[in-house]
């Protein structure tokens, strides 16, 4: 499970928190394939340079509107849930 961040909201950061808040944040673009449950992401770009060319492989689940994700290899270890919201 990824720690929950308590920053403050707008233009109240320091720098500091402007960074956290910047590097913990992950986004990426690549390509992935799908066998069984399990989903592989080939990153091709990232917010976090070490992870592109690493395949990211979690294992997923489907239960009603919540997807869960698992991580197995190429990404930090954890869950998470993405809950559809329409």
């Amino acid at each position: 499970m990824q720690k929950q961040r308590d920053l403050p909201k707008g233009d109240q950061y320091t720098p500091e928190e402007a960074f956290e808040a910047l590097y913990t944040f992950g986004a990426l673009a690549g390509t992935y394939t799908i066998d069984g449950n399990t989903v592989t992401m080939d990153r091709i770009a990232g917010s976090r340079p070490e992870g592109v060319g690493v395949a990211a492989v979690q294992e997923f689940t489907v239960e009603g509107n919540t997807l869960g994700l698992r991580s197995v290899s190429g990404i930090r270890p954890g869950s998470m849930n993405w809950d559809r919201v329409s």
